[in-house]
């Protein structure tokens, strides 16, 4: 068992957790072999090496989408865990007016 660890202190804990930790409840589903625990900006991950380093990666692409939308929905979190949205960065579209 490997024990991850990802910080997400860019990001209103109110947007990424959701209300009543709503948005931390559904990714505990979306990962169901997997031990998590969130306390303040740490996310605490416990499973094998490999499910471990998908949540890892999956997380960042959350949070990056969480600092430049300031939004997180329950859709956009079910598109990126399950590959349907790669999100990484902003493109030079999402700054157009």
């Amino acid at each position: 068992m490997i024990e991850r660890i990802v910080i997400v202190d860019t990001v209103d804990p109110l947007c990424f957790y959701g209300v009543n930790n709503s948005n931390m409840q559904l990714i505990k589903n979306l990962f169901p072999k997997l031990r998590i625990s969130a306390r303040g900006s740490v996310i605490r991950v416990v499973g094998e090496e490999s499910e471990t380093a998908e949540f890892e990666q999956k997380m960042k692409e959350l949070v990056a989408y969480a600092e430049c939308y300031n939004t997180l929905s329950e859709d956009v979190i079910i598109d990126i865990v399950k590959g349907c949205l790669l999100y990484t960065s902003p493109s030079p579209r999402d700054y157009a007016a």
